[in-house]
């Protein structure tokens, strides 16, 4: 198994999580630089199956 990934003009994520759970990986919360803090939103949760 191996990841490539590479998306031009997207925003960086930093502080986030990651878990392995059955045959996916979940990916959730943390924050970019070009987000509006001030309108509380639900956290991203992106799933990818491997």
């Amino acid at each position: 198994m191996h990841w490539i990934s590479h998306i031009q003009g997207c925003p960086r994520r930093v502080n986030h999580a990651a878990v392995a759970y059955s045959d996916f990986i979940y990916s959730f919360g943390g924050y970019s630089n070009q987000e509006d803090f001030t309108n509380p939103v639900p956290i991203d949760i992106n799933v990818l199956q491997i």
